[in-house]
């Protein structure tokens, strides 16, 4: 998100995991609320 992206592209990577929504909500912690990856880790399984 620093280097200037303005979203995030959603795929299998998403929707194959073990709770897609949670996954969901820690992609849109990191676009909306500037959370790093490290941050929302422990949100996924």
């Amino acid at each position: 998100m620093a280097a200037g992206a303005r979203g995030v592209m959603i795929g299998r990577s998403i929707w194959q995991t073990a709770d897609p929504a949670a996954m969901v909500e820690a992609m849109r912690q990191i676009v909306h609320e500037g959370r790093s990856a490290d941050a929302v880790a422990g949100l996924t399984p």
